[in-house]
Formats: structure tokens, sequence, C-alpha cells
């Protein structure tokens, strides 16, 4: 389930750098071209479960372990706080939009587990990060939600 779903962070500097609506547009449009399939994963394994709840939270579980796995300092077992901060973004302005906009009847509790998880798991600060960065990233990620015409309750879902 999701194999080297880390691989969707190889990216990230260069995609977080100088986010403005046609730069990101661009990055976002990559993003799903490249790792969308990670996402329809996602749901398609909640889809076919039986227990939703259960599903969604053993997709969290295993996307958090990998990049947890993938990005832990050897030495200080645990993330380093600047790689944190990266991640904590990237998975802010691409990972959980990428996942709203599957159109999903499920994405947004695989969003929700995998937020829930990702603050649990020694990549503890997206939550605080979501909370401060929800009003400022919110005009940005709506606009750009927008500009693919996508249904209205996607749009509701960050709101």
């Amino acid at each position: 389930m999701l194999d080297h779903v880390e691989k969707i962070f190889a990216d990230m500097k260069p995609m977080m750098k100088k986010l403005k609506k046609a730069s990101y547009k661009v990055n976002m449009e990559a993003f799903i071209e490249n790792h969308g399939h990670y996402f329809r994963e996602m749901t398609e394994y909640t889809e076919n479960a039986s227990d939703k709840e259960t599903a969604a939270k053993e997709l969290a579980v295993d996307f958090t372990d990998k990049v947890y796995d993938a990005y832990v300092s050897p030495k200080k077992g645990k993330i380093d706080s600047a790689v944190q901060t990266d991640l904590n973004f990237f998975m802010i302005y691409y990972v959980f939009p990428a996942i709203l906009l599957t159109e999903h009847d499920d994405a947004k509790l695989i969003a929700d587990h995998l937020c829930s998880r990702w603050g649990g798991k020694s990549l503890r600060t997206v939550r605080f990060s979501i909370q401060i960065m929800i009003p400022y990233m919110f005009h940005s990620v709506r606009r750009y939600l927008e500009s693919f015409n996508t249904c209205k309750s996607t749009l509701l879902v960050i709101e």
C-alpha cells in the first residue's frame, strides 16, 4: 500500500519557492500528474473497504510512517526542524489539496485522518501550521481550485 509515497516530497524545495498563482498552478498540475496515482490509490482503498474509518486510519499510518522513516535523522532520532517545517508546508499546499481535488466522497475523511496522524507522529506541528496558515493559504488555494472549476463541495471542505 502506498509504495514509495515518500517520493512525493522529492521536489519539495523548488515547488515551495516563489509560490505565485501561475507557478502554483503549474506545480500543482505537475504534482498531480506525477503523483496522482497515490491519491487515487487512497480513495480506491477506502471505497473498497467495509470500514472506511479504519481504512483511512491505515492509510494515514502507512503514509506518515513512510515519510517519517525517509526523513528522520539517524543521529537525532527525529526529523530536523527545518525539514519538518518544509514537510508541513508541502502537506498544506500540495498534499491536502491534491487529496481534496480527487473530489471523492472519502477525500475529506482521508485528509482528516492524515492530518490527525501527521500531528501525532513527531510530524507534530502540522495542526499548528494549518491553524496559522489557513487564513493566508486559503485565498490562493481557493483561487487555484476555482480555476479548475472544481465542485462546490471541495471548496466547502477547505472553508
